[in-house]
């Protein structure tokens, strides 16, 4: 079986080809990478994908950040109107289209450790049980791997849009200069502290309200640069020691994004352990692995159930579009 496979982020879109024998899945060809933002619907992605590669594929499975509903898809994060299963499979010439929510394809790939390369954030107890699953990106994607007792099986969910929760009196405040923020509509999920986005909110927290002074260079950038594309200065400036301001605010944001992926854990019982993915994770793995656990444990009386859960950092990048390529394979007939 020929396979296109794509992962869809809010900034850029992963392609590659598989093939699939009935038991082995292989890499054919190199990956591609398209800037998302640079195209006006998933439909004008997908024509231009085509046309780089025409050949033809018997599957299509693709990875999309937003709920699929009726074989329906509205990207989240992406200015783009909604696909259908059924557009995708006129664009690429075949009936056999698999529409995935992006960390439902990331999901996918966990349920084959052998794809990942991993790092250790907590060692818990090694157990069979459900599986817990937490992507910050520009925005937060969170799934989980129910176990049936022979199997797991992949849960899409849209967890990053629940409401934020403050931990102490300091992310209360935040809380309260989020609400008052026009562009939130008075809603402070999660995705808005504990993503790309959540960079962004933080940065302004410790500017606005404590008074804070980033470096000269990176203030100047990230007041010119669009919402979505100062979290990548503010990484930087905080990875290359430039800016202690950015550093403390990704020191928060490990520290958010462990919250939540306790709250994921305890929803779900995740006793076969947790996996955060996603490339802030990557690129800042040493401040997650310094201050990852203290934060995922901080749950009162639950702390002992806590450290019993392993928690593990997604390396590899292609991880979603692996398992959207896996996902095609279970396509019909």
């Amino acid at each position: 079986m020929r396979i296109l496979a794509i992962d869809i982020g809010a900034s850029k879109a992963l392609v590659g080809r598989f093939a699939w024998d009935g038991d082995r899945l292989e890499t054919a060809g190199e990956r591609r990478r398209y800037p998302s933002r640079s195209f006006a619907s998933l439909d004008a992605l997908l024509e231009r994908v085509r046309e780089d590669d025409p050949a033809p594929v018997d599957a299509v499975a693709l990875g999309v950040p937003g709920p699929i509903l009726d074989g329906r898809v509205e990207p989240v994060n992406l200015d783009w109107p909604a696909t259908t299963i059924g557009d995708v499979a006129r664009a690429c010439g075949t009936e056999r289209v698999r529409l995935l929510n992006d960390l439902e394809a990331l999901a996918n790939a966990v349920r084959h450790p052998a794809d990942l390369t991993c790092a250790t954030l907590l060692s818990g107890v090694d157990r069979p049980g459900h599986i817990g699953l937490v992507a910050p990106g520009t925005g937060l994607g969170l799934a989980y791997l129910h176990h049936d007792g022979r199997a797991l099986r992949p849960v899409a969910t849209e967890g990053g849009h629940t409401h934020f929760g403050p931990r102490d009196a300091r992310e209360i405040a935040l809380l309260r200069f989020l609400l008052d923020d026009p562009a939130l509509g008075g809603h402070v999920s999660y995705e808005r502290v504990a993503s790309g986005l959540g960079l962004d909110n933080l940065y302004r927290f410790l500017v606005e309200v404590e008074g804070r002074v980033p470096a000269g260079d990176v203030a100047r950038d990230v007041a010119r640069l669009a919402p979505h594309e100062r979290a990548a200065r503010i990484g930087a400036a905080s990875a290359d020691g430039s800016c202690a301001v950015c550093r403390d605010v990704i020191d928060w944001f490990v520290t958010l994004v462990a919250a939540q992926a306790a709250n994921q854990a305890l929803v779900v019982m995740a006793l076969g352990g947790v996996y955060i993915g996603g490339g802030i994770v990557v690129r800042h793995l040493d401040r997650f692995q310094a201050s990852f656990a203290d934060a995922f444990v901080a749950k009162g009386r639950y702390r002992e159930l806590m450290q019993q859960i392993p928690v593990r950092a997604i390396l590899n990048d292609d991880a979603a579009l692996v398992g959207a390529a896996r996902a095609a394979t279970e396509t019909g007939p």
